[in-house]
């Protein structure tokens, strides 16, 4: 009899907590406060204005940007092929630029540091005013949410996005006439 007691309980304690999991909400309660890790989260939208950094230069002292523009900037992935290709295209948008007389910056993103981001200059030679490096895309992969399918952006003068895409020399050339 004792040996089934224990076999009752033990069915009752697995019953429980089958129980306990299958009602309909099983996480903890909500807390009022924000957690920090929510603070410093990667934000789930497009920002709508241009966040304001600064990041070192492959051509000179870091660079400040205040959120204002006109500015274009073309993301750059340390290591990625298809950025690779793009280089000559990113060239001609750089003309597209000058002759707009639009600053223009190409950022190196996932760059370890300024030597791998030097590196990555010598060996493949963009073009731009300016050639910054973003370590582990803190500032446009994290905030402006730059990736493969937005590596080219236009950003006006009161810091709004004009285009934020992937490469459309059209879409570039429309953004930056209706500055």
């Amino acid at each position: 009899m004792g040996t089934r007691l224990k076999d009752f309980f033990i069915l009752l304690a697995v019953v429980a907590t089958g129980a306990y999991w299958l009602r309909p909400d099983h996480s903890p309660p909500k807390s009022t406060s924000t957690p920090v890790a929510a603070a410093t989260a990667r934000p789930s939208a497009f920002p709508d204005l241009a966040p304001p950094f600064e990041l070192h230069s492959n051509l000179g002292p870091p660079r400040k940007f205040d959120g204002k523009g006109p500015l274009m900037i073309t993301l750059t992935a340390v290591g990625c092929g298809g950025c690779l290709e793009r280089i000559p295209r990113d060239k001609q948008l750089y003309e597209l630029a000058k002759k707009a007389k639009i600053p223009y910056y190409n950022a190196l993103v996932y760059v370890a540091d300024d030597a791998a981001g030097a590196k990555f200059v010598q060996d493949h030679h963009p073009e731009a005013d300016d050639i910054l490096n973003d370590p582990g895309g803190q500032v446009f992969v994290n905030q402006y949410l730059g990736s493969d399918n937005n590596c080219w952006m236009v950003i006006g003068p009161k810091g709004e996005f004009r285009y934020r895409g992937p490469e459309n020399m059209e879409a570039m050339q429309k953004a930056i006439y209706g500055l």
